[in-house]
């Protein structure tokens, strides 16, 4: 398929299905006293909360296996992987992100 091509089948679609799995993290990020985190995943695009995990707590390690179906409006805005660590008394605190430029795929 060429690019015209790609941009074209894009561009003629009313919405896009995206099967996503969330499934795990690897040495994250020390953000609370106790020496781990409480991670959770939020999956966004163009600011808009598409899926967000549940929090796994007491972790550096956290396995998800969650899967989502998305519905995308847009396929060339990209999406944006983003972990948070879940706290109580204040907000939640960010850890770090990706994004995924989904038409780039075949």
């Amino acid at each position: 398929m060429t690019p015209e091509e790609k941009t074209l089948a894009l561009t003629q679609s009313p919405y896009f299905h995206l099967a996503l799995t969330v499934m795990s993290g690897q040495d994250l990020m020390v953000m609370d006293r106790g020496g781990t985190s409480d991670p959770y995943v939020k999956i966004m695009q163009a600011g808009k909360l598409l899926h967000k995990t549940s929090c796994q707590k007491k972790t550096l390690n956290p396995v998800w296996n969650e899967e989502a179906d998305i519905y995308l409006e847009d396929p060339f805005n990209p999406i944006c992987i983003r972990v948070y660590d879940k706290d109580r008394v204040v907000s939640d605190d960010f850890m770090g992100h990706s994004e995924l430029d989904i038409s780039a795929f075949e």
